[in-house]
C-alpha cells in the first residue's frame, strides 16, 4: 500500500509542476484563456512525440517565450525546436538559448528572422 501511496503522490507533484509551468508561459504572454489552452496542448503533444516531457516542452516554451517570441511563433517552433534538440542532444534549455540568441542576431543585422524555422535568416 505504501508503494502504491508513493506513486499516487509522485504523479501528483509532476501533474502540478506542468500546471505550474503552463500557467507561467501564459503569464509571460499574457494569455487568454484560449491562449492558455493552445499552449498547454501544444506541450502535452509534445510530451508525447519528443524525449522531452510535457513539462520540460513547457519550459522550453517558456524560453522561447522569454526571447521575444509571439504566442504563435512559440506554437510552431516549439516541435522542430524539441525535435532538433532531441537528435543533437541538446537539453531543451541549450536550445532556447541557441534559438534565443541566433533570433537576436538576426535582429541586430537587421536580417529577416522567419519564425518557425529555428535558424533561418535572409538578408
Amino acid at each position: 500500500i505504501a508503494t502504491f501511496q508513493k506513486l499516487g503522490s509522485e504523479a501528483v507533484k509532476v501533474g502540478s509542476k506542468f500546471e505550474q509551468t503552463v500557467t507561467t508561459l501564459g503569464a509571460l504572454k499574457n494569455a487568454t484563456e484560449q491562449t492558455q489552452l493552445a499552449l498547454e496542448n501544444q506541450a502535452r503533444a509534445l510530451g508525447e512525440q519528443t524525449l522531452f516531457t510535457a513539462t520540460q516542452a513547457a519550459q522550453a516554451m517558456q524560453s522561447l517565450a522569454r526571447a521575444g517570441l509571439e504566442t504563435n511563433q512559440i506554437i510552431g517552433a516549439s516541435g522542430p525546436a524539441l525535435f532538433f534538440a532531441g537528435a543533437q542532444s541538446f537539453g531543451y534549455g541549450e536550445f532556447a538559448t541557441l534559438y534565443a540568441l541566433r533570433r537576436f542576431c538576426c535582429k541586430f543585422f537587421r536580417y529577416e528572422f522567419r519564425g518557425n524555422n529555428c535558424f533561418d535568416c535572409t538578408v
